[in-house]
């Protein structure tokens, strides 16, 4: 008959302690969680870099198209051609390309206001809309004549593809981004 005392006697683990120390030495699905762990946020952050470039693409779109058209208000051919607040539209929206959704829906706004100098301009960039987007419908198309200070200004409400809260781009309701572009010049000396 043997005698086991605490020193020769066998260490039994229990079998929860045998199984952490298994699963501690298996390695074999640790990359897929750790996939399953990086992979939703890292998602998100391409989804939130693409959608935010998008938004300043648009932007820039705007703006040139802004540009371009009044173009033909400072030189006085809008005045000439008698172009109508439709047809200054139609004139904006051809010179956008990431807008596609222009000339056949209320999204944008676009307002021309014309001032005898540059002093008794007051711009307030949110008095066209409302803080949920909505157009309050207190647009103008004054051309303006010859020498006459013009500010043209346009909203569009571009809706968001992606829609991640997170990211906080909506500025115009819940799925929505209010992009702006302005543009002040003096008419030519057009008769």
């Amino acid at each position: 008959m043997s005698i086991e005392n605490e020193e020769t006697k066998p260490q039994r683990k229990s079998v929860f302690a045998r199984l952490v120390g298994r699963l501690r030495r298996d390695e074999e699905g640790v990359t897929a969680i750790e996939f399953g762990i990086v992979a939703a946020p890292f998602l998100i952050l391409i989804v939130a870099l693409l959608e935010t470039a998008l938004v300043h693409m648009t932007t820039l779109d705007l703006e040139n198209a802004v540009r371009d058209a009044s173009r033909q208000i400072r030189t006085g051919q809008a005045q000439v051609a008698n172009l109508s607040a439709t047809q200054f539209k139609d004139l904006l929206c051809d010179n956008t390309v990431l807008i596609s959704d222009c000339k056949t829906t209320d999204l944008l706004v676009i307002d021309v206001r014309a001032y005898d100098d540059f002093e008794t301009i007051s711009i307030d960039p949110n008095e066209m809309h409302d803080d949920d987007g909505e157009f309050t419908g207190d647009e103008e198309f004054n051309l303006g004549s010859g020498l006459k200070v013009v500010v043209v200004r346009t909203y569009y409400k571009m809706k968001l593809l992606a829609q991640i809260p997170v990211v906080g781009l909506a500025n115009a309701g819940p799925h929505h981004r209010m992009i702006n572009a302005i543009s002040v010049f003096r008419n030519e000396p057009f008769s």
